[in-house]
């Protein structure tokens, strides 16, 4: 009984201390290889989709998966810009994003203590997760291991929809508990939007296989599996940037590569078949469909309505805050997003925007934005000279930026956007660094032209 009590005393320690040997060995892998981190993100995205209420451990702070991801990619991006000399690998323009951010966090935090990491939290692991990613060499073959991983952290959320779907089925009273996703009295809805953002983008990534690899069938029956998941699921959202995405896709495809306009049409009638099947076999996703898809171009939808609404209301009190710190880098995180929606509203509206573009003006300001946009356009402008060149997976890249900008303009950015980002700001850096090389040749021929033009005339 005595070994027992003390077995039982010293437990939490040897936990405490075994969390933190684990922390430790993560760390020093994640200074070498990405895909301790890539593991950790897609397990901490599935995990946070399984959960049903938020999933996060008390240790004085609530500490979610999420967070873990961040505090190991943030450490190991440090070791790595500090003694691996990596510094130059991400672009300036992210740095003077992630460092107005993060004095409005460490001034949000003397003002409104830990609130402000609660907001910041998702913007950070989004930063530091892609900022990482930058600092490796990504060659075709990386590229594709982490399109690959993301395929995978796809799965895992379409095996925790099958679990709930057929949970609540069988099971009245999982059923009720499942409801907690139905907010908007959506049918089927069993995942919130990220995890079927993923899902989309896994569906970018098979259409975009099928139509320029070998291995066509097996990635096409993949393309229509996700596509199948992502209408069932019912985020408009996603609905609207899954489709941006491949439209961009059958654009740049069709313009690089013969014959594949064909592949694409092929590809949207193959779709429209899907939607039958469902259908005429899932009773009630019909209807439900027909219904989200008016909605979306409602009053109240996807891209208007309500949301617009909570937009110029934030938009209101930020023009006439009349202060110029507000204009330039924005308010503290911590600080909240109250505002009335309308001069009869009698009550304030809590809520985070329903838009990134507005939220970047309110948490930094004209640079924050100014900062993220240069980003997110020299990423496209460095992806159609790549697409030019040749490159095998600049198309796809440049539709995954188009469908993130469409996300954003009703959602925000989150830990779970770390490989698109990453590989975005990988493809600026790989740009500039080509442009480089061709300019350095250009000067060795220049120069081994003048001197053989100098020996000519010394020879005469």
């Amino acid at each position: 009984m005595l070994i027992l009590s003390y077995l039982f005393f010293a437990a939490p320690y040897l936990i405490a201390i075994g969390f933190a040997l684990l922390l430790v060995v993560l760390l020093v892998l994640a200074t070498n290889s990405p895909w301790v981190v890539i593991a950790l993100l897609g397990v901490a995205m599935v995990a946070e989709a399984a959960a049903i209420h938020p999933l996060a451990l008390n240790f004085g702070l609530w500490i979610y998966p999420s967070d873990a991801f961040a505090g190991i990619t943030a450490g190991a991006l440090l070791f790595r810009l500090l003694f691996m000399g990596k510094r130059k690998l991400v672009p300036m323009a992210w740095w003077v994003f992630g460092g107005v951010q993060f004095v409005l966090f460490a001034w949000g935090l003397a003002m409104y203590g830990t609130s402000a990491g609660v907001d910041y939290r998702p913007h950070f692991s989004a930063w530091a997760g892609a900022a990482y990613l930058a600092t490796f060499t990504q060659d075709e073959r990386f590229i594709r291991r982490l399109l690959l991983a993301v395929q995978f952290i796809a799965y895992g959320m379409m095996a925790v929809a099958i679990f709930r779907w057929v949970g609540s089925a069988i099971d009245p009273v999982f059923a009720r508990k499942v409801d907690y996703f139905v907010t908007t009295g959506v049918p089927f809805r069993v995942l919130w939007s990220p995890p079927t953002f993923v899902i989309g983008m896994a569906m970018l990534i098979s259409i975009f296989y099928a139509a320029t690899d070998r291995l066509k069938g097996g990635h096409w029956l993949l393309g229509m599996l996700f596509a199948a998941f992502v209408l069932i699921l019912q985020h408009r959202t996603v609905w609207v940037a899954g489709l941006g995405g491949v439209g961009m896709l059958a654009f740049v495809l069709s313009k690089a590569r013969a014959g594949v306009g064909m592949k694409m049409a092929a590809a949207g009638v193959g779709l429209v078949v899907l939607v039958g099947v469902l259908a005429t076999s899932l009773q009630g996703v019909s209807g439900s469909i027909q219904s989200q898809a008016k909605s979306a171009v409602s009053s109240g939808g996807t891209f208007q309505g309500g949301r617009v609404t909570s937009w110029v209301a934030l938009l209101k009190d930020w023009t006439g805050s009349g202060s110029p710190s507000t204009y330039l880098v924005g308010k503290p995180f911590g600080s909240g997003y109250d505002r009335y929606t309308s001069e009869f509203a009698k009550e304030a509206v809590h809520n985070q925007p329903h838009n990134y573009y507005v939220h970047l003006l309110l948490r930094g300001g004209l640079i924050g934005l100014a900062a993220f946009l240069w980003v997110m356009w020299h990423a496209a402008a460095a992806l159609r000279r790549q697409l030019a060149a040749g490159d095998t997976h600049a198309p796809l890249l440049l539709a995954i930026l188009t469908a993130l900008l469409l996300y954003y303009i009703p959602y925000a950015v989150g830990y779970d956007h770390a490989i698109f980002l990453g590989l975005l700001l990988g493809a600026i850096m790989k740009d500039r660094a080509t442009r480089k090389n061709e300019v350095a040749a250009l000067k060795q021929t220049a120069s081994s032209a003048i001197k053989t033009d100098t020996k000519t005339q010394a020879a005469i």
